[in-house]
C-alpha cells in the first residue's frame, strides 16, 4: 500500500489508494506520526505501517526547512 501526503496552508492531508483522507492540522503531526509508529509496530499491518513511513517522509520534509509541494 502507498499512502502519500500533502500539505495546504497549515493543514495535511493523507492520500490513500481508494481516496484522500481528512485534513488535520500541522500541530497534530507529531501526534499521529508517534500514534502511526506504535500501531505499525503492534500490529505490523500495512497500512499502518505505509502511513508511518508518509508522515515520518513529511516530518522530515518540513524539519529540513523546503517548501513541500501542494
Amino acid at each position: 500500500m502507498i499512502v502519500t501526503t500533502s500539505i495546504s496552508k497549515d493543514h495535511f492531508r493523507l492520500h490513500f489508494p481508494g481516496g484522500v483522507g481528512p485534513a488535520y492540522p500541522l500541530c497534530t503531526l507529531q501526534r499521529k506520526l508517534k500514534h502511526y509508529r506504535r500501531m505499525a509496530r503492534l500490529h505490523r499491518h500495512p497500512s499502518y505501517q505505509a502511513i508511518a513511513i508518509a508522515l515520518e517522509e513529511l516530518t522530515l520534509l518540513l524539519d529540513s526547512g523546503a517548501e513541500p509541494d501542494g
